[in-house]
């Protein structure tokens, strides 16, 4: 996400090859790349992997990263999400559904914003779907996706 020429943020994961992945958000000032430490993880005795899919921002206060976490591959996961309060990053409490991975982020201000999410299945009783979520600044508020069927992603 661009917001100027020198003001550029991009999310992902990064990977070793003798650890788990686990996310990643870097900075461009205009002249060179930082790399931020994120939000402390949940910690698992397990294999884990965590990872960022999805960024949106209304500026440099109101910057938002989602994805998800699990505990290794084709398991069921949890929603990620973090949000910049302009020197750090810390964890945004996510209504916890079944396999919820966040797809997309819009931010209109830090009181108003739009998550979607799919909701995968791995041998799960229920099929993917996808949905939204929106934040008021206090609460989260599901949204009825119109036309949206039991197999539909956003």
């Amino acid at each position: 996400t661009a917001l100027s020429p020198g003001n550029v943020w991009v999310i992902g994961q990064h990977f070793t090859a003798s650890a788990p992945p686990i996310p990643i958000v870097a900075h461009w000032n205009g002249s060179s790349w930082r790399v931020l430490p994120t939000a402390p993880r949940p910690s698992s005795p397990r294999y884990s992997e965590f990872g960022f899919m999805a960024l949106g921002t209304s500026g440099q206060s109101s910057l938002w990263a989602g994805g998800n976490w699990n505990a290794g591959p084709r398991t069921a996961g949890s929603p990620l999400l973090d949000r910049w309060n302009g020197t750090h990053w810390e964890n945004v409490p996510f209504p916890q559904t079944p396999s919820t991975v966040i797809s997309a982020i819009y931010v209109n201000s830090p009181t108003d914003v739009w998550v979607g999410a799919n909701r995968e299945s791995y041998d799960a009783p229920f099929p993917p779907q996808g949905f939204l979520e929106h934040w008021n600044g206090a609460r989260w508020s599901a949204l009825r996706v119109p036309g949206a069927h039991p197999y539909s992603n956003l």
